[in-house]
Protein backbone atom coordinates (compact mmCIF):
# COMPACT_ATOMS: atom_id res chain seq x y z
CA UNK A 1 0.00 0.00 0.00
CA UNK A 2 1.41 3.28 -0.91
CA UNK A 3 0.75 6.67 0.52
CA UNK A 4 2.18 9.98 -1.16
CA UNK A 5 2.87 12.84 1.95
CA UNK A 6 2.48 16.01 0.77
CA UNK A 7 4.95 18.37 2.35
CA UNK A 8 7.94 20.81 1.24
CA UNK A 9 8.74 17.66 -1.51
CA UNK A 10 6.41 14.95 -1.87
CA UNK A 11 7.37 11.53 0.16
CA UNK A 12 6.38 8.28 -0.81
CA UNK A 13 5.67 5.63 2.00
CA UNK A 14 4.60 1.63 1.05
CA UNK A 15 3.44 -0.57 3.77
CA UNK A 16 4.49 -4.01 2.68
CA UNK A 17 3.65 -7.65 3.59
CA UNK A 18 5.83 -10.48 1.72
CA UNK A 19 4.26 -13.79 2.04
CA UNK A 20 7.05 -15.90 3.31
CA UNK A 21 5.85 -19.28 0.91
CA UNK A 22 6.54 -16.74 -2.40
CA UNK A 23 8.63 -17.72 -4.85
CA UNK A 24 11.41 -15.97 -6.27
CA UNK A 25 8.99 -13.90 -8.62
CA UNK A 26 8.17 -11.75 -5.77
CA UNK A 27 11.46 -10.32 -6.72
CA UNK A 28 10.45 -9.61 -9.84
CA UNK A 29 7.03 -8.10 -8.70
CA UNK A 30 8.92 -5.90 -6.26
CA UNK A 31 10.83 -4.66 -8.95
CA UNK A 32 8.29 -3.73 -11.27
CA UNK A 33 6.60 -1.85 -8.53
CA UNK A 34 9.54 0.07 -7.69
CA UNK A 35 10.35 1.36 -11.23
CA UNK A 36 6.80 2.73 -11.39
CA UNK A 37 7.53 5.45 -8.17
CA UNK A 38 10.95 6.92 -9.64
CA UNK A 39 12.62 7.01 -6.80
CA UNK A 40 15.29 8.37 -8.09
CA UNK A 41 13.48 11.69 -8.66
CA UNK A 42 11.75 11.50 -4.94
CA UNK A 43 12.09 10.80 -1.50
CA UNK A 44 10.53 6.91 -0.40
CA UNK A 45 10.22 5.26 2.44
CA UNK A 46 9.51 1.41 2.41
CA UNK A 47 8.69 -0.41 5.78
CA UNK A 48 7.01 -3.69 6.59
CA UNK A 49 7.18 -7.46 7.05
CA UNK A 50 9.49 -8.59 4.52
CA UNK A 51 9.87 -11.80 5.93
CA UNK A 52 13.60 -11.58 4.77
CA UNK A 53 15.99 -12.42 7.66
CA UNK A 54 18.93 -9.82 6.96
CA UNK A 55 21.30 -11.23 9.85
CA UNK A 56 21.85 -13.77 7.45
CA UNK A 57 22.99 -12.99 3.84
CA UNK A 58 20.70 -12.32 1.27
CA UNK A 59 23.09 -11.32 -1.48
CA UNK A 60 20.55 -11.08 -4.44
CA UNK A 61 18.18 -8.92 -1.98
CA UNK A 62 20.99 -6.61 -0.60
CA UNK A 63 21.75 -6.18 -4.36
CA UNK A 64 18.57 -4.68 -5.69
CA UNK A 65 18.26 -2.74 -2.25
CA UNK A 66 21.43 -1.16 -3.63
CA UNK A 67 20.40 -0.41 -6.99
CA UNK A 68 17.64 1.89 -5.70
CA UNK A 69 19.92 3.48 -3.32
CA UNK A 70 17.78 2.22 -0.48
CA UNK A 71 19.39 1.86 2.49
CA UNK A 72 17.92 -0.56 5.43
CA UNK A 73 17.68 1.15 9.15
CA UNK A 74 16.51 -1.41 11.32
CA UNK A 75 19.22 -2.76 13.43
CA UNK A 76 17.53 -5.28 16.03
CA UNK A 77 15.85 -8.00 15.83
CA UNK A 78 12.07 -8.28 14.94
CA UNK A 79 10.98 -11.06 15.80
CA UNK A 80 12.19 -13.62 19.19
CA UNK A 81 11.38 -17.22 20.16
CA UNK A 82 12.72 -19.17 23.16
CA UNK A 83 15.12 -20.68 20.24
CA UNK A 84 15.57 -18.26 17.46
CA UNK A 85 16.10 -14.17 16.90
CA UNK A 86 15.07 -12.90 13.65
CA UNK A 87 14.94 -9.36 11.58
CA UNK A 88 12.53 -9.98 9.91
CA UNK A 89 10.62 -6.40 9.96
CA UNK A 90 12.65 -3.87 7.66
CA UNK A 91 12.41 -0.27 6.99
CA UNK A 92 14.05 1.37 3.58
CA UNK A 93 15.20 4.86 2.58
CA UNK A 94 16.51 6.66 -0.15
CA UNK A 95 16.84 9.92 2.23
CA UNK A 96 18.50 8.62 5.63
CA UNK A 97 19.34 11.98 6.60
CA UNK A 98 15.58 13.12 7.08
CA UNK A 99 14.58 9.50 9.43
CA UNK A 100 15.61 10.04 13.13
CA UNK A 101 14.89 7.72 16.10
CA UNK A 102 14.80 4.32 14.48
CA UNK A 103 12.89 2.01 16.84
CA UNK A 104 12.14 -1.80 17.43
CA UNK A 105 9.03 -1.21 20.28
CA UNK A 106 9.47 -4.49 22.32
CA UNK A 107 5.95 -5.64 22.96
CA UNK A 108 3.57 -8.36 23.15
CA UNK A 109 1.05 -7.35 20.42
CA UNK A 110 2.45 -10.09 18.10
CA UNK A 111 4.93 -12.75 17.23
CA UNK A 112 6.75 -9.83 15.30
CA UNK A 113 8.04 -6.57 17.16
CA UNK A 114 6.34 -3.10 15.70
CA UNK A 115 9.29 -1.10 14.26
CA UNK A 116 9.17 2.73 13.64
CA UNK A 117 10.59 5.79 12.82
CA UNK A 118 10.87 9.46 12.74
CA UNK A 119 10.79 11.81 9.54
CA UNK A 120 12.54 15.00 9.56
CA UNK A 121 10.65 17.81 7.18
CA UNK A 122 10.23 22.09 7.66
CA UNK A 123 6.67 23.01 7.25
CA UNK A 124 6.22 25.54 4.88
CA UNK A 125 6.09 28.95 6.80
CA UNK A 126 3.53 31.61 5.76
CA UNK A 127 4.37 34.98 4.39
CA UNK A 128 4.91 37.95 6.46
CA UNK A 129 1.68 39.43 6.55
CA UNK A 130 -0.50 36.50 5.73
CA UNK A 131 -3.04 35.78 7.98
CA UNK A 132 -3.74 32.03 9.50
CA UNK A 133 -6.37 29.97 9.81
CA UNK A 134 -7.45 26.58 11.20
CA UNK A 135 -10.34 24.53 10.84
CA UNK A 136 -12.43 22.67 13.80
CA UNK A 137 -15.35 21.27 14.55
CA UNK A 138 -18.18 23.15 16.81
CA UNK A 139 -19.22 21.16 19.78
CA UNK A 140 -20.92 24.25 21.17
CA UNK A 141 -24.65 22.90 20.32
CA UNK A 142 -24.08 19.50 20.14
CA UNK A 143 -26.50 16.87 21.50
CA UNK A 144 -25.48 13.73 22.46
CA UNK A 145 -29.24 12.03 22.40
CA UNK A 146 -30.33 13.87 19.23
CA UNK A 147 -26.80 12.64 17.52
CA UNK A 148 -27.46 8.64 18.50
CA UNK A 149 -30.71 9.49 17.43
CA UNK A 150 -30.16 10.47 14.06
CA UNK A 151 -27.47 7.58 13.49
CA UNK A 152 -29.47 4.99 14.23
CA UNK A 153 -31.68 6.32 11.43
CA UNK A 154 -29.15 5.83 8.86
CA UNK A 155 -29.18 3.18 6.83
CA UNK A 156 -25.79 1.23 5.84
CA UNK A 157 -27.31 -1.88 4.23
CA UNK A 158 -26.15 -0.40 0.65
CA UNK A 159 -22.65 -0.63 1.86
CA UNK A 160 -22.50 -3.91 2.50
CA UNK A 161 -23.85 -4.71 -0.88
CA UNK A 162 -20.28 -2.73 -2.62
CA UNK A 163 -17.92 -5.45 -3.94
CA UNK A 164 -15.50 -2.33 -4.27
CA UNK A 165 -13.73 -1.46 -0.99
CA UNK A 166 -12.86 2.08 -1.85
CA UNK A 167 -16.98 2.05 -3.15
CA UNK A 168 -17.96 1.16 0.54
CA UNK A 169 -16.19 3.53 1.74
CA UNK A 170 -16.87 6.35 -0.13
CA UNK A 171 -20.53 5.70 0.04
CA UNK A 172 -20.49 4.83 3.80
CA UNK A 173 -18.87 8.41 4.19
CA UNK A 174 -21.67 10.22 1.82
CA UNK A 175 -24.17 8.14 4.43
CA UNK A 176 -22.68 9.60 7.81
CA UNK A 177 -20.61 12.65 7.38
CA UNK A 178 -24.12 14.45 6.42
CA UNK A 179 -25.21 13.64 10.74
CA UNK A 180 -21.32 14.65 11.74
CA UNK A 181 -21.86 18.23 10.14
CA UNK A 182 -25.17 18.86 11.30
CA UNK A 183 -24.38 18.08 14.90
CA UNK A 184 -20.65 19.28 14.91
CA UNK A 185 -20.05 21.96 11.96
CA UNK A 186 -17.30 22.86 10.74
CA UNK A 187 -16.12 26.08 11.26
CA UNK A 188 -12.77 28.54 10.37
CA UNK A 189 -11.40 30.69 12.92
CA UNK A 190 -8.61 33.25 12.24
CA UNK A 191 -5.76 32.37 15.13
CA UNK A 192 -2.51 34.73 15.70
CA UNK A 193 -0.29 30.80 16.54
CA UNK A 194 -0.95 27.44 14.95
CA UNK A 195 0.49 26.19 18.01
CA UNK A 196 -0.09 26.57 22.13
CA UNK A 197 2.33 27.71 23.90
CA UNK A 198 4.52 24.79 25.61
CA UNK A 199 3.84 26.40 29.62
CA UNK A 200 0.11 26.18 28.49
CA UNK A 201 -1.33 23.62 30.28
CA UNK A 202 -4.71 21.25 30.18
CA UNK A 203 -5.35 22.39 33.60
CA UNK A 204 -5.06 25.98 32.61
CA UNK A 205 -7.44 25.66 29.75
CA UNK A 206 -9.89 23.54 31.76
CA UNK A 207 -9.97 26.41 34.24
CA UNK A 208 -10.25 29.27 31.05
CA UNK A 209 -13.04 27.42 30.15
CA UNK A 210 -14.46 27.26 33.52
CA UNK A 211 -14.03 31.09 34.27
CA UNK A 212 -16.05 32.06 30.46
CA UNK A 213 -18.65 30.08 31.64
CA UNK A 214 -19.49 31.71 34.45
CA UNK A 215 -18.88 35.24 32.44
CA UNK A 216 -21.57 33.95 30.07
CA UNK A 217 -23.55 32.98 33.10
CA UNK A 218 -23.02 36.37 34.64
CA UNK A 219 -21.70 34.50 37.59
CA UNK A 220 -19.60 37.34 38.91
CA UNK A 221 -18.13 36.22 42.30
CA UNK A 222 -17.46 32.79 40.66
CA UNK A 223 -15.85 34.68 37.44
CA UNK A 224 -13.62 36.73 39.66
CA UNK A 225 -11.95 33.82 41.68
CA UNK A 226 -11.22 31.55 38.74
CA UNK A 227 -9.83 34.95 36.94
CA UNK A 228 -7.64 35.19 39.72
CA UNK A 229 -6.81 31.52 39.72
CA UNK A 230 -6.15 31.91 36.09
CA UNK A 231 -3.52 34.68 36.58
CA UNK A 232 -1.81 32.71 39.45
CA UNK A 233 -1.31 29.45 37.23
CA UNK A 234 -0.47 31.02 33.92
CA UNK A 235 1.83 33.19 36.24
CA UNK A 236 3.43 29.78 37.81
CA UNK A 237 3.28 27.99 34.64
CA UNK A 238 5.60 30.20 32.79
CA UNK A 239 7.96 30.54 36.25
CA UNK A 240 8.20 26.55 35.82
CA UNK A 241 8.58 26.47 31.76
CA UNK A 242 11.66 29.28 31.49
CA UNK A 243 13.03 28.33 34.92
CA UNK A 244 13.26 24.27 33.27
CA UNK A 245 14.79 25.82 29.85
CA UNK A 246 17.22 28.05 31.47
CA UNK A 247 18.60 24.98 33.52
CA UNK A 248 20.99 23.26 30.98
CA UNK A 249 23.63 26.52 30.54
CA UNK A 250 24.77 24.37 27.99
CA UNK A 251 21.90 24.78 25.38
CA UNK A 252 22.46 28.44 24.20
CA UNK A 253 19.34 27.72 22.22
CA UNK A 254 16.86 27.14 24.64
CA UNK A 255 18.77 30.33 26.62
CA UNK A 256 17.89 32.35 23.81
CA UNK A 257 14.50 31.16 23.13
CA UNK A 258 13.90 32.51 26.95
CA UNK A 259 14.95 35.55 26.50
CA UNK A 260 13.41 36.12 23.28
CA UNK A 261 10.03 34.85 24.74
CA UNK A 262 10.41 37.14 27.92
CA UNK A 263 11.57 40.24 26.06
CA UNK A 264 9.41 39.82 22.81
CA UNK A 265 6.74 42.41 24.44
CA UNK A 266 9.54 45.17 24.70
CA UNK A 267 10.98 45.12 20.93
CA UNK A 268 10.25 48.29 19.32
CA UNK A 269 9.92 50.15 22.43
CA UNK A 270 12.58 52.32 24.47
CA UNK A 271 13.87 50.60 27.60
CA UNK A 272 16.11 53.55 29.08
CA UNK A 273 14.61 53.85 32.12
CA UNK A 274 16.02 53.52 35.82
CA UNK A 275 15.57 50.10 36.50
CA UNK A 276 16.91 48.64 33.27
CA UNK A 277 20.58 49.06 32.72
CA UNK A 278 22.05 50.41 28.92
CA UNK A 279 23.97 48.44 26.60
CA UNK A 280 27.32 49.91 27.54
CA UNK A 281 26.41 49.05 31.70
CA UNK A 282 25.46 45.01 30.44
CA UNK A 283 28.66 44.74 28.23
CA UNK A 284 30.76 46.23 31.37
CA UNK A 285 29.39 43.32 33.53
CA UNK A 286 30.04 40.52 31.51
CA UNK A 287 33.67 41.76 30.88
CA UNK A 288 34.30 42.23 34.00
CA UNK A 289 32.40 39.41 36.10
CA UNK A 290 32.55 36.63 33.27
CA UNK A 291 36.15 36.92 31.31
CA UNK A 292 34.76 37.17 28.19
CA UNK A 293 37.01 38.51 25.66
CA UNK A 294 35.24 40.39 22.62
CA UNK A 295 37.28 40.27 19.66
CA UNK A 296 36.47 43.50 16.82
Amino acid sequence: MWFKVILNKPVYVCVLYRNPASSFAWYDDFVEMFDKVDAAKNSVVVLGDFNIDLQKPHLAWESTMRIYGLKQLVQEPTRITPTTSTLLDHIYCNSSQNVVDVQTVQCGMSDHYPIMCTWLCKTPSKAKGEHVYVQYRSMKNFDVNAFLYDISTLNFSNVYQCNSSDDALTLWYKTFMPVIDKHAPLKTRRVKHQTLPKWLTPEIINTMKERDTCKKAKRFDEYKQLRNKVSAMVKEAKKQYFDDMLKNGNDTVSLWRAMNAVTRKTQGKSTQNKTTPSPHTFTDYFIKNCRIKFIY
